[in-house]
């Protein structure tokens, strides 16, 4: 499994009350990012995509990373993958994790043969939602629409990273956005259309730091 953490975005929500770029935000202590991609260590070295300004953040690791540090904002989180999943094996596959927030699961009995998209039980429009049938396969995603109650965790993998790109550069052709931006959890409805299957992955725990309350809430429970 190859990984590629997306770093690179605005992190507007801690512009007022924070002197650093998010990324390096420390939670409990340690910048955001490395908290964040620590558990998927265990797959070899990832790919992290940030800001140009960001290097100099950057402290001593004890862990190798590949960063690819680009100078401006994306027009998605999509768009920022595709950037670091440039960098892979395009027959291998590859799963996309966000700087602000970790996941807990167990990772013995993840069946990556086919893509798919790792879920909680929610209802805040906030999250793109999955509609599965009764096999439990994707049938369609929508972003910031609960038609269900599996919210995507903003972690999501590919069988290939080839079949990203592909699917990607299809939607920059065609200028498939959704509201405004191009997401990745809409390529999944594309791949679907194709014959693919997608599965999802129902996850033990989900720490999310996108804002200052999510930040000082996840400190107080630790």
């Amino acid at each position: 499994m190859q990984v590629v953490m997306t770093a690179a975005g605005r992190g507007t929500r801690f512009q007022d009350s924070h002197d650093v770029p998010k990324p390096f935000i420390l939670i409990d202590g340690i910048p955001m990012w490395e908290r964040a991609i620590r558990p998927w260590l265990r797959y070899g070295k990832p790919v992290v995509v940030m800001q140009k300004e960001h290097e100099k953040y950057i402290r001593e690791l004890d862990f190798d990373v590949e960063f690819v540090f680009i100078d401006g904002y994306t027009e998605g989180a999509a768009v920022t993958c595709m950037i670091g999943a440039k960098r892979l094996d395009p027959d291998e596959p590859v799963v996309f994790v966000e700087c602000d927030s970790s996941i807990e699961f167990d990772h013995v009995r993840w069946d990556h043969s086919t893509s798919g998209t790792f879920t909680i039980v929610r209802d805040d429009p906030a999250h793109s939602y999955c509609e599965l049938d009764d096999n439990g396969y994707v049938l369609e995603i929508r972003e910031k629409e609960v038609i269900s109650p599996w919210a995507n965790t903003g972690h999501y993998w590919f069988s290939r990273a080839g079949l990203f790109l592909e699917t990607i550069e299809k939607a920059l052709e065609l200028e498939k956005k959704t509201r405004g931006e191009y997401y990745t959890a809409p390529l999944y409805n594309d791949i679907i259309e194709q014959g693919h299957r997608v599965k999802t992955l129902l996850v033990d725990k989900w720490h999310c730091w996108g804002t200052p309350k999510d930040v000082e809430v996840f400190e107080e429970s630790q």
